[in-house]
Order: C-alpha cells, then structure tokens, then sequence
C-alpha cells in the first residue's frame, strides 16, 4: 500500500516517464563541440522551438543567457510531457522510498504513513497543513547591456527592471513575477512573444500609431499586433552637429532634409521615418555610436543622433566636448513601454495591473526615487 501511494505521489508530482534514447526528449544530454540549444531541440522534439523548454529546465546550470552553453554541460531534456526525465523520476522516488517525504517533504508524510497503516474500513483524515493554490507567474523577457535601463548585472536587474516589478508588487503583490535576460532583441517580438513563451517584454520605444504609413513591417507591428503599457520613462532622442554647423539654425525636420544622418546599428529608426528623414536623407547605421561620431568628425556624416544619455556620454568620452553640439530644436521625446501580443488572453488585464501599480508608484513618489537612484549609479 505504501509503495502504491509512493507511486501515485511521483505521477501527481508530474515527474513523468520515458524512453532512454540517444538524444531523445526524457534524458540527459551532454554538450558536444557546435551544439546550440535550437539544434538540440531540433533532434530531440522536431521543433528548434523548443529550445526554450530545454532552457527553463537547466536554468541552475545554463544561468540567464541560453546562448551561453559550455562543452561538457549535462542538461536534462524535459519529456514530452514537460515533466523531468526518467533519470530524475528514478532518483527521486528512490529518495521518496527512503524517506516517505520525497516530493511532498513534511507537509504530506504523516498523512502518507497514515494511509499506509490503517485498516481498509479506518477513515483516514486528510492531509493538514496549509495549501496555497498555484499562482502562474507573469514571464517577462528583457536583454542586457542596456544600462541604466536592463542588465543582470546592473542593480536589481536595471531601472526598468526595478520599475516593473514594483509595479506589480504595488498592483498585487500576491502575483510573482519572472524576468529572463535573452540578449537577442530581435526575437524577443518576432518569436518568443508571439509564441507565448513570454507574457510581456520591455522596455520597448513606440512610434506614434496614428501615423503608420512610414513604418516598416517591424515597426507598425508594435501598433497593430501589441498591446502596451503607460510610459514607464520617457527618453530624450537628441541630435548632434559640428558646432559651425548651418544646421544649428535647423527648425523642422525638413530643414534636415538632404543631410546624412547617422545613427548606429541595431537602434530603433521609426522616429527618422515618421519625420519623413528615412525618405529624404541619408540614413547611415555603423557598429557603434563612436564610429558615428567619427563620421561626423571627418565630414562624412552631418548629424549624429541617439538617445541623449549616450550621445553625451560619448561626445564626453571621445573628448570632443564643445566640438560636437546638440542640435536642440530637432529632438524628441520617446517613451519605453513594457508590450504583450494581443493573442495573449491575460494580456489586457496584466497591463491593466501595471498602469495601476505604476499610477500608485509616482503618486507615492517612489518612481522618482527609483530612477533617481539609478541615474546617479551611472554618473
């Protein structure tokens, strides 16, 4: 009877069986020289998808970058079912026979012997003890290397970070929350989002939805297929010209019409497109914001423009203080956002929760304090 219950507690546990194969799903597998967790996934599901089910499951080994495998890493598969492998199942029902806690630890293992010694007609009482239905977490996905806003490494995960967690604490702080640092942007809305392997991402700029016509196909989607959150900080976007520049007498976009512009790779244009620049000026995308500067330097790019943030701290560290100037009639002001794909069911009501926690937060004046203290880490 024991042994039959020890069992049934295993099933319920969900640790699953299955099939030991040569790098099947339900086992151990251990890293080879130009493993990826996609190809991995491939071979062991079908579905290079799938990667991200190997990487929540090996997170105490991988850590937070699933880009980041080392030969020699032993990883376990999960089964098709998401349950561990069999390996796993093996060894913790082992530790349940000899213990009678396994799984259930002390919360269920005098009711465990309880049920195993009574007579077949002795009412057995239920288990006691306190039991808190499942709360699902809400995923959020971010990368690093975008300080002060996101990074693992940055004080509690980054400002943004900071922002958002606290939000949801102020909104209800009975729901738990899970930030991952995939330091791949580009997949974050063209995979894991849309996919459902995440509920929200951030921090994320908005063009101006009212006005999609100059948009790519990437940008527009930001409108047309995400739901979004309040601004949780908004950013001044500046530009940046030699200081005998005609352009400082630059009023409207149009008077930049013409120009090259330079902004580095990998950074959002649709601000560009939307001022109708993408179409009538020269759009530049170097690897870095100091190659653009150099550009500039050199007479080859007019205007160099990035978030003001950077564009003083690189004009600062190149030394070309007074040299280079911001053209100040042509910035903007964007506001990052934290998006969930409409397809996400709770997605409405999870933004709902962070406008309202956010709301309570500068009420409160513990936004300004957050932002304040990370702003002067970076000084």
């Amino acid at each position: 009877m024991l042994k039959r219950i020890l069992t049934m507690s295993v099933i319920a546990a969900g640790l699953g069986t299955g099939a030991a194969q040569a790098q099947s799903a339900c086992e151990t597998y251990t890293i080879r020289s130009g493993d990826s967790l996609a190809a991995i996934a491939k071979r062991a599901y079908g579905d290079s998808n799938q990667y991200l089910a190997i990487f929540d499951a090996n997170r105490s080994v991988i850590g937070s970058n699933p880009d980041l495998i080392t030969v020699g890493m032993a990883l376990q598969l999960p089964c098709s079912d998401g349950s561990a492998p069999a390996a796993t199942m093996a060894a913790a029902a082992e530790a349940s026979a000899g213990s009678v806690t396994g799984a259930f630890d002390s919360v269920m293992d005098a009711s465990i012997l309880q049920a195993a010694s009574a007579p077949a007609s002795t009412p057995v009482a239920p288990p006691s003890g306190d039991f808190s239905p499942f709360v699902e977490p809400i995923r959020f996905v971010t990368a690093g290397n975008y300080s002060p806003f996101t990074g693992p490494e940055l004080p509690e995960g980054g400002m943004y970070t900071e922002l958002v967690r606290t939000a949801i604490a102020r909104s209800d702080d009975t729901r738990p929350i899970v930030v991952d640092f995939v330091d791949a942007w580009s997949v974050h809305l063209g995979e894991l989002l849309p996919q459902g392997q995440y509920d929200m991402g951030f921090p994320w700029y908005l063009p101006d939805c009212t006005n999609l016509e100059p948009l790519n196909p990437s940008d527009r989607s930001r409108c047309t297929d995400y739901d979004h959150s309040d601004p949780f900080y908004e950013v001044v976007i500046g530009m940046y010209v030699l200081a005998d520049n005609p352009l400082l007498n630059a009023r409207t976009p149009e008077d930049a019409y013409g120009t090259t512009i330079c902004r580095p790779a990998g950074y959002f244009q649709f601000d560009l497109a939307q001022a109708g620049l993408a179409a009538n000026a020269t759009i530049v995308t170097p690897d870095t914001p100091n190659e653009c500067l150099e550009l500039v330097m050199n007479g080859e790019a007019d205007i160099y423009t990035i978030n003001q943030l950077t564009g003083e701290d690189t004009i600062s560290d190149m030394g070309l203080e007074g040299q280079v100037v911001e053209l100040a009639a042509l910035t903007t002001v964007q506001r990052l956002h934290v998006l969930t794909p409409k397809n996400n069911p709770l997605g409405k009501a999870e933004i709902a929760a962070l406008n309202q926690g956010l709301r309570r937060m500068v009420e409160s004046g513990e936004w300004f304090l957050i932002v304040s203290r990370h702003l002067m880490m970076v000084q």
